[in-house]
């Protein structure tokens, strides 16, 4: 940085400064740094303060830290006032001039600090820098100044103590849901502390800042105590001052804290004790009497936790309803009392009319019996939002005559605030009237318009769903009819049209169905005598009887499945004809073998060939009564289920109708053979004339007149 922005930095961060500083300051000032801390100034100063600074303080903090914004070694920090002093420590206002901010030093008072006093310190900065909440004010760095001092610096809050806010707001109704709001702020930081096992133990308006901007902010936790903290959980810790390499610079448990040449006696003999010794002990109260809570009070420390903070809230927020105190103050000893036995005035003993839902709020967080207390900051705080929302509280149970006269109370001075408005307003009410008036016919006749039109649009629609329905478009006449309904849904006409066009569609549905499973199972017929086309064929190529036989049958039983295809019935009766000739060829062997068996063996075998065939025939019947019952069913056509049974029934039925066939043509091929055998036998010739009848029958049922019943014809060429 050149010397001319140097200057120009300096006069900035000067301009910054108050105009005038106590003596103190300015020779701190002098002494450090060689140059005048008094400056005139022609404007007015921020802020005066009576304090003088002490120089030893101002030297210790100006020599903290040289500036990087200086080229001449000006210190960063430079006092400018005090802003609080108490038992354990000073606050000053600080000059930052390389981040040309104010912020806050807290420096221990070491010169009548205790070794309690140093690790209360430590623990305060810690605990505050843990708590990173917008309710409590950050801390920038935790040190010791050259002098052996203990400080932090901290955010400089600008505002005021809510004991200064409440001063002219407390108890006065107007100011009272302000207030209330202001509570709940505290309330939520109060439960971020909770959560980390933090308890405040010294709640009090002296504590609490409220900002400029409307900020609240918890202060001085000095007191604070951690509780329910384990290794590895979210919980503010504690820890030792830590200890350096430095032997001119060190600060470490057992040994002397600071620098030799600024060390108290206490310092110099180490008289400083370790974190688990730094404890409040059983039988000492430690907080504000005006504020503790009742085992506070007592010196119950050991067994302290965030209720006591419930019942510190409880009394801040009887304060700001009543402005007053709930104990006797006058006396330290006598108010302490008071608070160890839980003797204060209740407010439904005060004069003056306060909610009773309030009442019983402050109430429950003051109870001298901890588990009587609210449970949780959460709880409380929950309470009082209700209460500002008008609703019910958990701790007041309204009875019903207290709510109907809240009601009516607020009906009341609802009417008298309209009536008072009214009057204060005649000439914007007769413009409203105007404007209501014109509102309202400019309404009638929108909805006439619209009514009008809507009977156009339905007449429109009608008329059009009508046409679209004797033109058979079914679906776009009920997509009409729907568009109708919308427009008018109590229409009885499109009501009975929508459940005609409904009807039809699924009419058609059922026919599309069933024109789609015929289709199916004609896909299937076809594919299945494909396969038996192709078996046919192979059992062709091994040029044998059996295999011609079988070919035969496989060629039958694909007629069977598709009657219209020519090209499966000139197979058949190519293969049919090449059987003959190989049982004329094989005839004469046949008739050997034939007269060695005789003409019963035979007539047997047709017998049992005509009972399997009458038993197939039976079954077939079965499944074709089956498939009419599925038929008749009135989901048939809607079902897909049905029409899968239906396929499989059928599909049954014709494969027993093939058995069937099969073994009466291998029964009559039995009886011929019978029959050649011994042209006379009755039995035989009783047996052909019933199958000739039976197969007559058949051709009547099925009227298949076209259809020849194959005559048999005895093995000579005469006919039987």
């Amino acid at each position: 940085m050149n010397h001319a922005a140097a200057d120009e930095a300096t006069r900035l961060l000067d301009d910054t400064r108050p105009t005038t500083l106590p003596p103190g300051v300015a020779a701190g000032l002098a002494s450090a740094t060689g140059l005048t801390a008094t400056r005139a100034h022609p404007r007015t100063p921020r802020r005066r303060t009576r304090n003088t600074l002490p120089p030893p303080v101002v030297e210790a903090l100006e020599r903290l830290q040289i500036s990087l914004m200086k080229a001449d070694g000006q210190p960063r920090f430079s006092p400018v006032t005090v802003l609080g002093e108490g038992s354990q420590g000073v606050v000053y206002r600080v000059a930052d001039r390389d981040c040309r901010r104010e912020v806050a030093f807290k420096l221990l008072a070491g010169d009548h600090a205790s070794a309690e006093d140093v690790q209360r310190f430590v623990l305060e900065a810690q605990i505050t820098a843990q708590l990173e909440h917008p309710g409590i004010v950050p801390v920038h760095d935790l040190g010791v100044l050259r002098d052996g001092t203990l400080y932090y610096s901290m955010k400089c809050v600008e505002g005021e103590s809510l004991a200064d806010h409440l001063a002219p707001r407390a108890g006065r109704g107007e100011h009272r849901f302000a207030l209330l709001e202001i509570f709940l702020h505290i309330c939520q930081t109060m439960a971020f502390a909770h959560s980390r096992g933090v308890i405040h133990r010294d709640l009090k308006p002296r504590n609490i800042m409220v900002g400029i901007f409307g900020e609240v902010l918890i202060m001085d936790w000095g007191l604070a105590k951690v509780i329910g903290s384990d290794e590895g959980s979210r919980a503010v810790r504690g820890d030792l001052l830590p200890s350096t390499t430095d032997d001119a610079y060190r600060t470490m448990v057992g040994t002397a804290v600071g620098t030799p040449a600024y060390m108290s006696p206490e310092q110099a003999a180490g008289e400083v004790a370790s974190l688990d010794q730094y404890r409040t002990m059983v039988g000492t109260a430690v907080g504000t009497p005006a504020y503790m809570s009742p085992e506070q009070a007592a010196g119950e420390v050991a067994s302290l936790d965030h209720r006591c903070d419930i019942y510190s809230l409880g009394v801040l927020l009887y304060e700001m309803l009543i402005a007053v105190s709930p104990y006797e103050r006058g006396d330290v000893n006598r108010v302490l009392c008071q608070a160890r036995e839980g003797e204060w005035k209740r407010l439904d003993r005060r004069p003056g009319e306060l909610p009773r839902a309030l009442v019983a709020v402050v109430h429950r967080a003051m109870a001298r019996d901890r588990e009587d207390r609210y449970q949780s900051v959460e709880s409380l705080a929950r309470d009082v939002r209700a209460f500002l929302a008008g609703d019910a509280v958990a701790a007041y149970h309204e009875s019903l005559g207290e709510r109907v006269d809240a009601v009516a109370a607020y009906h009341e001075s609802l009417g008298e605030r309209v009536i008072r408005s009214l009057r204060r307003h005649r000439s914007q009410v007769r413009v409203g009237a105007w404007v209501a008036l014109v509102a309202v016919v400019l309404a009638v006749t929108v909805y006439l318009v619209l009514a009008g039109r809507q009977r156009t649009t339905v007449e429109t629609l009608r008329r059009e769903a009508q046409e679209l329905e004797f033109a058979g478009s079914f679906e776009e006449s009920l997509s009409t009819t729907q568009r109708l309904l919308a427009w008018s849904p109590h229409d009885a006409w499109a009501g009975r049209a929508h459940l005609r066009l409904e009807q039809a569609i699924a009419r058609r549905s059922t026919d599309e169905v069933r024109r789609q499973t015929e289709a199916r199972r004609a896909e299937r017929n076809r594919a299945e005598a494909q396969q038996l086309v192709e078996k046919a064929r192979q059992a062709e190529a091994t040029g044998s009887e059996n295999g011609t036989k079988e070919a035969t049958e496989h060629y039958m039983a694909a007629f069977g499945l598709t009657p219209q295809d020519e090209s499966i019935r000139l197979a058949y009766q190519a293969a049919y004809d090449r059987l003959v000739e190989f049982r004329r060829t094989s005839a004469d062997h046949a008739r050997a073998k034939d007269s060695e068996r005789g003409a019963g063996y035979y007539l047997d075998t047709a017998r049992r060939s005509f009972a399997l065939g009458s038993r197939f025939a039976q079954q077939a019947e079965a499944r074709r009564a089956e498939a009419a019952r599925i038929r008749a069913q009135p989901t048939y056509g809607s079902e897909r289920r049905l029409a899968d049974r239906l396929g499989l029934v059928e599909d049954a039925a014709l494969r027993a109708e093939k058995s069937a066939s099969a073994q009466r043509s291998l029964g009559l091929d039995a009886l011929e053979t019978a029959l050649h055998l011994e042209g006379d036998n009755g039995e035989a010739r009783r047996l052909m004339a019933d199958w000739c009848v039976h197969q007559l029958r058949e051709a009547e049922a099925r009227e298949d007149d076209g259809r020849l019943v194959r005559a048999p014809v005895a093995r000579g060429g005469s006919a039987r």
